[in-house]
């Protein structure tokens, strides 16, 4: 097992995906709408299998608590499963690669959709997810970049982000009162007029025939870069003088970099990194960062916290775990009431190991990764791969009860010989149950075709190798009793 991948549910193709685009900051929602309809045309001109395709700017996403202008999301159709020759995975891998060399300027995230999407809202988010903590939001960022160029360069991964956003700024302005004074201008028309050159500002409505027009007073320098020539440049007309009055003659101006958005956890700066994940091993990048991690040096305080579908992988395991000591002993305590004795069950729990071999190997086979579904069939056959050892042994005894006088070698050769038969036909009738699952083919196959390949592949094994371990068993043990 330890050379498979492991996920939480495999990625499901449902025909949908979403590509998410992050513009400079000093885009317009006029411009981040271009981009998209930019993106639109290529996608419809290069890739058949897309039915339709949605963008809407100013908006980037479900979790997003206020409108960006610079950041948009799109969602796309495809064509029905059976339309198309390539699954949704092979397109995001091709879209991702295209929309990075042909658009400029953007950044553009192609993910899938559909149950993916309303999954990463229960699990954090899609991809590989590390979070950066610490009581110094400097030392927590530089960390943070740290981590974000080591999961960058995983195999596994084609991108990583962060939730920080660098590249905003702000305008620190510090009015003099005095000079304001002389030149007659006041604060509040300062601040209004400095309001309109920097964003923009509603002013109120206009009504004519019954019809409602909203009035916005904005300027060509709205929403766009800001350096010192601008700064320079700025004036407004006193109210008192009806003169022109620069702004640098009564306010200092200085652009600072900043953060639009600090995020806390447990009530201290956190940084949020993403790897976007070509693979779906997500617990072979989660121990390879680990150990990175472990071996980084990190400033007084700072955290480094694996979490998202890494953290729910690993509870899941050991859960199941749990789960499967748990059924494993119900299973036994039910056969020691059966046959009234603690040996012959012990000989039938031994088919139960070996059905692990078929797991691997089904998974392996239809290559799939271990995931919750698989192990969902593997605490499943811990019930039902005993029942073929069951009556193996059962058959043995009521041979040796009928005929005391039999030699044991002859009993567990008639036995074996007279259950092979139905063994086989209760197996195979098992296996072709779930054979339709394991090749399952269509919009969401892929999530419940783990627990039939792992069922499929154990029982197949399991089976086999206990028409010749059980019987062995059997005499061996009975015969070391027989000789006591």
């Amino acid at each position: 097992m330890l050379l498979m991948g492991t996920s939480f549910i495999a990625p499901t193709d449902t025909g949908e995906m979403e590509i998410h685009i992050a513009a400079p900051q000093s885009y317009s929602l006029e411009q981040t709408a271009a981009k998209c309809r930019e993106i639109d045309r290529f996608l419809v001109e290069n890739y058949p299998e897309i039915e339709s395709v949605v963008f809407y700017s100013g908006f980037s996403g479900v979790a997003s608590m206020y409108p960006q202008k610079y950041k948009a999301l799109g969602r796309v159709k495809l064509v029905a499963y059976s339309d198309r020759k390539r699954d949704i995975h092979e397109l995001i891998h091709l879209i991702q690669m295209d929309l990075s060399q042909v658009i400029t300027d953007v950044d553009v995230t192609v993910m899938n959709g559909g149950f993916d999407s309303l999954l990463s809202l229960a699990t954090g988010g899609q991809g590989f997810r590390v979070k950066v903590k610490g009581p110094v939001l400097q030392d927590v960022e530089e960390v943070a970049m740290r981590v974000r160029a080591m999961v960058a360069a995983d195999p596994d991964t084609f991108k990583a982000e962060m939730d920080m956003e660098l590249d905003s700024q702000e305008l620190i302005t510090n009015l003099a009162l005095d000079y304001m004074a002389n030149t007659g201008v006041t604060p509040k028309e300062a601040g209004v007029a400095a309001r309109i050159f920097f964003y923009g500002l509603d002013a109120g409505e206009y009504y004519q025939d019954d019809d409602e027009y909203g009035i916005f007073i904005t300027s060509d320098i709205a929403g766009g870069s800001i350096d010192s020539d601008t700064i320079n440049s700025l004036s407004l007309v006193s109210t008192q003088t009806g003169k022109q009055v620069p702004f640098s003659s009564f306010a200092m101006m200085e652009v600072q970099p900043s953060y639009p958005v600090i995020r806390h956890d447990e009530q201290i700066p956190a940084v949020e990194v993403t790897g976007h994940m070509r693979t779906t091993d997500i617990m072979g990048i989660s121990s390879r960062m680990n150990r990175q991690f472990r071996a980084m040096e990190k400033p007084p305080g700072v955290e480094i916290v694996i979490g998202g579908v890494s953290d729910l992988v690993s509870g899941s395991i050991a859960k199941m775990g749990i789960v499967l000591v748990i059924a494993l002993f119900l299973v036994y305590m039910v056969m020691v009431i059966q046959f009234e004795e603690f040996t012959q069950p012990l000989i039938i729990m031994a088919s139960i190991p070996f059905c692990f071999i078929g797991v691997v190997l089904g998974l392996m086979v239809f290559g799939s990764d271990i995931n919750l579904f698989a192990m969902l069939g593997i605490v499943a056959l811990a019930g039902v791969v005993v029942n073929n050892a069951i009556v193996m042994v059962d058959y043995f005894n009521l041979i040796r009860k009928r005929q005391p006088d039999k030699g044991l070698t002859d009993v567990v050769i008639e036995g074996a010989v007279s259950r092979l038969q139905p063994i086989l036909m209760t197996t195979l009738t098992t296996l072709f149950g779930v054979l339709p699952m394991c090749f399952a083919k269509g919009n969401g196959s892929a999530l419940y075709a783990p627990l039939g390949q792992a069922i499929a592949g154990g029982l197949l094994t399991s089976s086999l190798i206990s028409l010749i371990l059980i019987p062995i068993l059997y005499h061996g043990l009975e015969s070391e009793e027989k000789g006591r």
